[in-house]
């Protein structure tokens, strides 16, 4: 899986513009699988793109950040700054 694919970036993009309190919201909201959702959420947790805060017993997803500098020629690597 591309991390920044578009499909991925419009994602990233909901979470920063809707703050969805859950990754079940988050779901209904943009269409996705919670399963594939979970999974991408990971990633970008991984890649401290996005966060997932314990609120209760659910998970909220947080922007870490949304933009992105892309440097040609090292493959996987990227800059990203962060929100706020």
């Amino acid at each position: 899986m591309q991390v920044l694919s578009t499909h991925n970036l419009n994602l990233l993009k909901l979470i920063d513009e809707k703050k969805p309190e859950s990754v079940e919201e988050l779901a209904r909201i943009s269409g996705r699988q919670k399963s594939n959702l979970s999974r991408t959420l990971k990633k970008f947790e991984r890649h401290r793109i996005v966060d997932l805060v314990q609120n209760e017993r659910r998970k909220k997803p947080v922007a870490r950040a949304t933009k992105f500098d892309i440097l040609i020629g090292r493959e996987h690597e990227f800059d990203h700054k962060s929100v706020g």
